[in-house]
């Protein structure tokens, strides 16, 4: 894919100056498409056990640093872990070099972090979701699946606090009430793709049918969220 293809994606305001690492962007594959149990990540985000806040500190320990937000003392590091979690808002009080730590916790979740927790990580059966597809979907008018909303929108944040790819993070997290409504849009623009043609694999009606519709449809009939993660 060209990057004439791609730039569209973040708009005139993010092609200026003040974004360096654009080109980088602008270069991305797409998306990684993946689910959460339900209860399990509702549970770990509003009452996190100690068990929990202490496994994920153990894994950021040795990236904490000097920062203020996380300390480098387990013990204290782990308290201020737990009470993050339940935060309504994760990334209001970080610096980018805080929130970087941060998002290395949110992307632990496809691991051995993830396991500890017990949020019921499962990676989706399609490979992955390029821009072609998104941007196509919102040219039908499925509108949440543009961009920062889809796959640069974090979880719980709420600013525009300067991702070193960008002015977001570089993941999504919806909850089980929005991926509902993502499903919605889907069943909007269906029709479209079902018309377009079949060009072999990755083509983008294989995208959309595969990578998409089904993986999404499916964490709505389980309750699942959805975690994209932008594939750099």
């Amino acid at each position: 894919m060209t990057m004439e293809n791609l730039s569209p994606r973040l708009g005139d305001r993010d092609r200026s100056p003040l974004n360096p690492k654009l080109e980088m962007l602008q270069q991305m594959a797409g998306y990684f498409i993946y689910t959460l149990e339900g209860s399990a990540f509702s549970q770990l985000t509003t009452s996190p056990t100690d068990d929990q806040a202490m496994a994920i500190a153990k894994y950021l320990q040795e990236s904490v640093g000097d920062s203020e937000a996380f300390p480098s003392d387990l013990s204290k590091l782990a308290d201020a872990i737990k009470t993050r979690l339940s935060s309504p808002d994760w990334y209001a009080d970080l610096d980018e070099d805080d929130a970087e730590i941060w998002d290395k916790f949110v992307f632990s979740l496809r691991d051995d972090v993830g396991k500890a927790v017990g949020i019921g990580f499962e990676c989706t059966d399609y490979e992955s979701v390029y821009w072609d597809c998104a941007e196509e979907c919102v040219a039908q008018g499925a509108d949440m699946f543009k961009e920062p909303e889809f796959g640069s929108s974090g979880f719980r944040f709420h600013g525009e606090l300067a991702h070193e790819y960008g002015y977001h993070r570089i993941y999504s997290i919806f909850d089980p009430e929005t991926v509902k409504r993502l499903a919605e849009q889907l069943s909007t623009v269906q029709a479209h793709f079902a018309n377009l043609p079949d060009d072999g694999e990755g083509c983008v009606r294989e995208q959309f049918f595969d990578g998409l519709l089904k993986p999404i449809g499916d964490a709505v009939a389980r309750g699942r969220y959805i975690f994209i993660q932008t594939d750099t």
